[in-house]
């Protein structure tokens, strides 16, 4: 068990925030518990070791990791705010969007 997994058993119950991270969904030894990065659809662990991330990260199934424009996009947008208290233009406009390529 890696100094990671032994801090977070300390702290967070179970180990993990959600079930889907907890190690013994895994098969012990083989996939790394915690995670420093993603690029696309990889993912490297403490260690500097690179693997194919078939587990799909929450969002990133659709578009892998730090993907250079999807980064542009969120840093712009933060310059803005983009966790306001009401709705906001964005919203309306992606769920429009939405409406006209699913229009059931």
């Amino acid at each position: 068990m890696n100094n990671y997994q032994q801090q977070a058993n300390l702290v967070i119950a179970q180990g993990a925030l959600t079930n889907s991270k907890r190690p013994s969904t895994f098969v012990e030894g083989v996939y790394p518990t915690h995670l420093v990065r993603g690029n696309g659809c990889y993912v490297w662990d403490e260690n500097g070791n690179k693997y194919f991330d078939f587990i799909c990260g929450l969002g990133s199934n659709i578009l892998g990791y730090a993907q250079e424009d999807i980064n542009k996009a969120i840093a712009e947008k933060m310059r803005h705010g983009i966790t306001l208290s009401l709705g906001t233009p964005l919203e309306v406009n992606v769920a429009n969007k939405i409406r006209t390529l699913f229009p059931f």
